[in-house]
């Protein structure tokens, strides 16, 4: 049980820290990958914390994959407009 709290706000600061450095939208700014990003981290965070599978430092890790390529999407969209076209419907 310790180790599922520990856990838990640790995960949970991590992510207060990824949404710092990578930005927060608001819902009515959210593309359909914005949410499903956040649907994906919900996903890794409840699965951290609640079982052992993946581990802390791998939920930590793929959660901080998830905000980059985020990011990187959103990057690439505001500046290419080939990219825009292919993503954005």
């Amino acid at each position: 049980m310790p180790e599922i709290l520990v856990g838990t706000v640790i995960i949970y600061a991590l992510i207060i820290i990824y949404t710092r450095i990578f930005g927060l939208k608001s819902f009515s700014k959210m593309t359909g990958f914005d949410f499903i990003n956040t649907v994906a981290i919900g996903n890794l965070l409840a699965m951290s914390a609640a079982t052992s599978s993946p581990s802390l430092l791998v939920g930590a890790l793929l959660i901080g994959i998830f905000y980059l390529i985020n990011y990187l999407i959103t990057w690439f969209t505001f500046n290419s407009e080939t990219v825009e076209d292919l993503l954005c419907f």
